[in-house]
């Protein structure tokens, strides 16, 4: 293999691996915030024939003078379900991106790169026998407002199980914590592949883990490697069989611990990475692209938080570049932010005199940030451009002038349509931002009217085509029963998003309520159907008979 000299960007693990291979490696740990890539590389007298940056959750470094190397340029997005709002321009600036969500790789390419699925790794670590470990069921993470589903699940454990459970350990406390656990469930914030994973089997434990779908079992055989669920029920149904087989469990972990160390090190990961960068085709960079990927990373980062750009320089960045759909959304959230009612005007004024149809998104965003300002005539003018734009059949089925409320409404409707339905990783807050997304503008209209169960309903069906989102649909699923305590169609499905997040108590109660509900109203096979059609394994309905058997032997 030809020796490389390979510049690496928040290395990690990757720095030892590529140097054994017999390249040589510059690592640069740059601190939070721009670093001009080029310069840097001038100053450290290093000319690299590849450049990886490994993205970093906590501290986030942008490359500037990226378009100047001529290497090729590899992105590791390794928390991309966190942080799509700004990745999705900031890859633009590379020659290929890689992702440890097998479901976001789609997503990447559909930026105009190369994207590649590249999951996490785990550690080489000794076999610890699980006659040393004292331990049974333990879990490590934090409990906090913003993990619930995390919290009742350590709950249910603990009350079930006898689990324990450690909240902040330094890394290496978690590792030697690990090799005293046998059972280690596993929890996903988004539904993501995420580090716990390895790092559990790594540590020789026996891996119960959320079933994320694809991927998964392409890392960890199922059944052999580890063990999948679904629910709080499956959960239970998985850890209770490994208690009562220890010998059973105690194989599983070894195989997946087996799996760690021939598949999924450092040194893996390396290798794939090497192999992806020799097979990246050579990208036509067409002109202007890099400058429009760069101001819009640095806008996406300002406006979530994470640099501190002024909205002058930001305005003076966007402003020169070819005025495409995400620079206009942006330059209209930064207008209705930051910049005042003019700007607004001014931006709409040019929108709205172009020929031809106008990108939806780009009409939101303008209807939005006038509606942000109280200039409701404007975001009217703006939504009835996009009657204009879809002709008289598609535009006959949509209101002609709504209210604030209901214009937020029907641009949700709209852009539910059409597919702009969610922005991963924003921190998006309605008192600062201006909507641009279906889930958005759903938020916008129930801050007009809390009691919109129509808008309630909507914001809860298209946050169940989202992974993470369950917390916030169990609050609205549950506003919806409150009002509408005779739909059992409302209340299974509130049983069965109890039972999702680990509320087993909360699940059977809604369970039996909408059971009598339905036959109440002479519904109850139609309730079974449907039970039966949600829940294919069954277990919701041995649980409901359980729960009958036992309240009719009381």
């Amino acid at each position: 293999m030809e020796r490389l000299r390979i510049c690496l960007v928040s290395p990690y693990a990757l720095q030892k691996p590529l140097e054994a291979l017999g390249h040589e490696v510059l690592a640069l740990h740059p601190k939070p915030g721009i670093l001009d890539i080029a310069a840097e590389l001038a100053r450290q007298r290093f000319a690299p024939d590849l450049l990886v940056q490994v993205e970093t959750l906590g501290p986030r470094v942008v490359l500037s003078s990226l378009p100047a190397l001529r290497c090729p340029k590899l992105f590791w997005s390794v928390d991309t379900h966190l942080n799509l709002s700004w990745h999705r321009h900031y890859l633009r600036l590379f020659d290929g991106a890689l992702t440890t969500q097998p479901h976001l790789v789609e997503e990447l390419a559909a930026q105009g790169v190369p994207a590649f699925w590249m999951p996490w790794h785990g550690l080489e670590r000794a076999w610890k026998p699980w006659g040393s470990r004292d331990l049974g069921v333990h879990f490590i993470g934090r409990m906090t407002e913003h993990r619930p589903a995390r919290t009742w699940m350590i709950q249910h454990l603990t009350a079930r199980f006898g689990a324990s459970h450690h909240a902040d350990l330094s890394y290496a406390d978690m590792l030697a914590t690990y090799e005293r656990v046998r059972i280690a469930p596993n929890e996903a914030i988004c539904g993501e592949i995420n580090f716990r994973l390895f790092e559990t089997a790594s540590c020789g434990c026996a891996v119960v883990t959320p079933d994320t779908g694809p991927g998964l079992a392409d890392l960890f055989a199922p059944e052999r490697e580890m063990l999948a669920f679904s629910d709080v029920l499956e959960l239970d149904e998985r850890i209770g069989f490994l208690l009562r087989n220890p010998a059973k469990a105690e194989r599983m972990a070894r195989a997946g611990w087996e799996r760690v160390q021939a598949c999924h090190l450092p040194q893996h990961r390396a290798a794939r990475l090497l192999d992806l960068a020799a097979e990246l085709p050579a990208r036509i960079r067409e002109p202007g692209r890099d400058e429009e990927a760069m101001a819009l990373t640095l806008y996406a980062l300002t406006r979530d938080g994470h640099l501190t750009l002024r909205a002058d320089v930001l305005n003076a960045l966007l402003a020169p570049l070819e005025q495409t759909p995400d620079v206009l959304r942006a330059r209209f959230q930064l207008a209705a932010e930051h910049l005042g009612p003019a700007a607004v005007r001014a931006l709409a004024g040019v929108v709205l005199a172009k020929a031809g149809a106008v990108e939806p998104e780009v009409l939101c965003a303008g209807s939005m940030a006038a509606e942000f300002l109280g200039e409701h005539e404007l975001a009217l003018n703006l939504w009835h451009r996009r009657l204009l734009d879809m002709g008289k059949q598609d535009a006959a089925r949509l209101t002609k002038s709504p209210d604030p409320a209901g214009l937020a409404k029907a641009w949700a409707t709209e852009l539910t349509r059409l597919g702009h339905c969610m922005e991963p990783g924003s921190r998006f807050d309605l008192d600062r931002h201006v909507p641009s997304t279906a889930h958005q503008c759903y938020l916008l209209a129930l801050k007009h009217d809390v009691r919109d169960l129509e808008a309630t309903r909507n914001l809860e069906m298209l946050l169940g085509r989202e992974r993470g989102a369950e917390a916030s649909r169990l609050s609205l699923l549950s506003h919806l029963c409150l009002h509408q305590p005779r739909d059992w169609r409302l209340g299974l499905r509130l049983a069965l998003l109890n039972l999702k997040v680990h509320r087993h108590g909360p699940g059977l109660e809604e369970l039996c309520a909408a059971q009598a509900a339905a036959r109440s109203q002479g519904s109850e096979d139609r309730f079974l159907r449907m039970l039966a059609g949600l829940d294919s394994s069954g277990r919701a309905l041995k649980l409901l008979l359980a729960a009958q058997a036992a309240g009719t032997q009381q």
